[in-house]
């Protein structure tokens, strides 16, 4: 997050939020190093992440940081952001895996062309004719040489 997207974020909050202002100018020796502070915490967290945080209190998704967890207000937000990055990387690894599974699972099959469809059945009447004695080897061999070529 940049240093004009915090200090747009810190206003957003303190919008939000208004006891946490309240409480950080009462309670805080020195409130632009408490703002630094908490700007570092937030260095690896963007905007729209610490936003989206805010929108998830406001919607009550996710509860805001109790009045005693004030002083760690930025630490919630970062550890919330690392969270959510964590669920969508485990959820798009295992949607992945589950692409890549089926992908191995698919077999194009040939039968699906009619011309080879009808050979595989004229094949299958044939070996079953074979296997009955109906037919010597020697035919067989000619047939399927016959109807092989066909295809």
């Amino acid at each position: 997050m940049t240093r004009a997207e915090f200090e747009q974020f810190m206003k957003t909050l303190f919008e939000q939020l208004p006891g946490l202002w309240q409480w950080l100018n009462e309670s805080s020796p020195n409130v632009p190093a408490t703002t630094a502070s908490w700007e570092r915490t937030l260095a690896n967290v963007t905007f729209a992440e610490a936003l989206l945080v805010l929108a998830d209190w406001e919607s009550g998704a996710k509860t805001p940081p109790a009045a005693y967890e004030r002083e760690l207000v930025a630490v919630v937000i970062r550890q919330s952001v690392m969270r959510d990055r964590d669920l969508d990387r485990r959820r798009d690894s295992r949607q992945k895996l589950s692409v890549e599974v089926r992908r191995r699972e698919y077999r194009p099959s040939a039968l699906g062309i009619p011309s080879v469809r009808a050979a595989y059945e004229q094949g299958k009447e044939l070996r079953a004719r074979y296997l009955s004695d109906t037919i010597d080897e020697a035919a067989y061999e000619r047939e399927l040489s016959e109807l092989l070529s066909n295809v």
